[in-house]
């Protein structure tokens, strides 16, 4: 499961694949169903690591705002969930999705939230470049010696 799409960068999107590719894949094979509340991301992850697409819309039903449709999306992504032997979830957001938690505690499904990904990397290249920048500042005050 994945939620949301606001902001998510593509060095996040590879590394939920790389994710998926060595830590789902492998237990689970193309027995994964990937539910997500952004069809762009749900349809990219699914396609490239050759699992099936099912085209539902999220919805919040809490809000009272739905569709028929809305409901019935709801209820197949549950219906999905209820046959899961393991639930992985990754969240752009600091929270886990409350969605898969939750029926996970109620239906007592091991659930794996997936750290956050992408941030690694970042801040690898943000720590190189800030080293690079005090190797130059350092040298340019003439406290070091190139």
């Amino acid at each position: 499961m994945a939620d949301g799409n606001s902001g998510i960068g593509a060095g996040e999107v590879r590394a939920l694949i790389r994710y998926v590719m060595r830590h789902v894949k492998p237990k689970w094979g193309a027995r994964v169903a990937v539910i997500s509340n952004a069809k762009a991301l749900k349809q990219h992850i699914a396609d490239t690591c050759g699992l099936p697409f099912i085209d539902t819309a999220a919805e919040h039903l809490g809000e009272c705002t739905g569709t028929d449709s809305d409901v019935r999306d709801t209820l197949i992504d549950f219906a999905l969930l209820a046959r899961a032997g393991e639930i992985f979830s990754w969240s752009h957001y600091p929270w886990k999705s409350g969605f898969s938690y939750w029926y996970a505690v109620l239906h007592a499904i091991p659930f794996v939230q997936i750290p956050p990904l992408g941030m690694g990397e970042r801040l690898k290249r943000r720590l190189v470049y800030m080293r690079w920048r005090a190797i130059q500042l350092a040298s340019a005050l003439g406290l070091i010696r190139n």
